[in-house]
């Protein structure tokens, strides 16, 4: 399998100045979008989350009515700095000038490379970035898993929930957040596959059956009943879920609703009568087992698909 493009979105005011680097960035695996002024580029970061760095130019147009002064130098940190705030974005990012001198006095903790030098700098630099990102490194740790949004198996916004799941799988206080981000994912990628008419076999419409999903008024349910009707109306060609896929659905479902926002005071789970605390370990399981749900979800997708061509 090719490897994924890594996306960096370019922001400056003269097209052709990125349409000389272009190519250069191909060679690197970098695939550059372009922006002509700030504001609009920022309004691309906040839309979607398949952007790993951006390149600022030094002295661009802040917006599309105002002209390109070094005020941009500053107004651009504090936009990535809100970026990182409000979006838990904190992306990596570089300055790509004519200006370098001036630029320069303008930043000490942000590369500045000069376009006088050679192109392999810039991405050179860029990869140092890069290397220091937890948002590359879980994109990169998990090539196959992302791939499922470049071949729109999932849409773009559902990215963004995968990478905040995977961001926080490490800290004690988010194991409430953890759990609950990845029961909403899972009902989402269920709902995924009934709208694609990716359908379960039998073999897990009777398993779902037999965990009283319908009774205890879950919101998968919703998802897992419209499975089954789905399922009503085709003949017996769905893909039958491996026995450790059926446990991994009953794992998250039953393991996130424990500690969900149904009961904010529940710290433990009870399993054939038999109480387990939940821990910072029990929601790595939880997203270890989201991951391999995914991976499951993407083979059925990638066979459906290659089976239509």
């Amino acid at each position: 399998m090719a490897q994924r493009k890594i996306y960096i979105l370019h922001i400056d005011d003269r097209k052709d100045h990125h349409d000389t680097i272009v190519n250069t960035a191909l060679r690197y695996g970098f695939q550059l979008d372009y922006c002509p002024n700030l504001t609009d580029g920022y309004k691309v970061l906040l839309s979607t989350s398949k952007y790993s760095a951006v390149i600022l130019d030094g002295e661009a147009q802040i917006s599309a009515e105002k002209a390109s002064d070094f005020k941009f130098v500053s107004e651009a940190r504090v936009l990535m700095q809100k970026l990182a705030s409000e979006k838990g974005r904190d992306l990596p990012y570089l300055f790509y000038t004519a200006y370098r001198s001036k630029v320069d006095e303008m930043v000490y903790d942000i590369p500045v490379i000069d376009k006088k030098a050679p192109m392999e700098d810039l991405f050179e630099a860029l990869k140092k970035l890069l290397i220091c990102s937890d948002e590359y490194r879980i994109r990169k740790e998990h090539d196959k898993v992302f791939q499922i949004f470049e071949d729109g198996y999932l849409s773009e916004d559902k990215e963004e929930e995968l990478l905040r799941i995977l961001l926080k799988y490490n800290s004690h206080s988010e194991v409430k957040s953890i759990l609950s981000l990845s029961r909403s994912f899972l009902e989402t990628v269920l709902k995924e596959m009934a709208i694609k008419r990716v359908i379960f076999t039998e073999h897990l419409i009777k398993y779902i059956d037999s965990q009283g999903y319908d009774k205890e008024g879950y919101a998968l349910n919703d998802y897992l009943y419209f499975l089954k009707a789905e399922h009503r109306t085709v003949q017996n060609n769905g893909e039958k879920a491996p026995y450790f896929i059926c446990e991994t659905i009953w794992l998250i479902q039953r393991v996130c609703s424990a500690y969900g926002p149904h009961d904010k005071r529940s710290v433990s789970v009870n399993v054939d009568n038999e109480t387990y605390k939940i821990t910072l370990n029990t929601a790595k399981t939880v997203v270890y087992s989201l991951l391999d749900f995914l991976l499951w979800f993407k083979d059925v997708m990638d066979r459906h698909t290659n089976d239509k061509k």
